[in-house]
């Protein structure tokens, strides 16, 4: 988090934790999804070189809600005429870490 002063560091961390404010986290994607929206939610462990992880577990699970709406293609870098379709994505953390 980047912010110009520690009072307003402090002020934003207090909002988040207090659950006062909402966290929103865009995406872009060129794949389809399986669902235009819905639920994301699973236990979160370490994996390989310090990441993160979902596992198919739910003792301590985060939830994450999404919503996906195509964008607007453009033309292929190649010339060949062809649309790179993209998905946007809109993700909305409701329990765990983000």
């Amino acid at each position: 988090m980047l912010t110009l002063t520690l009072t307003l560091t402090l002020t934003l961390t207090l909002t988040l934790a207090c659950a006062q404010a909402h966290k929103y986290y865009v995406a872009l994607s060129g794949r389809r999804p399986r669902k235009k929206q819905g639920c994301v939610q699973g236990d979160m462990r370490r994996s390989r070189r310090g990441q993160w992880m979902l596992t198919r577990e739910a003792r301590a699970p985060a939830i994450t809600r999404f919503l996906s709406r195509p964008l607007p293609g453009e033309e292929a870098a190649d010339g060949s005429g062809a649309r790179r379709d993209l998905r946007g994505f809109l993700l909305l953390p409701r329990t765990g870490t983000s």
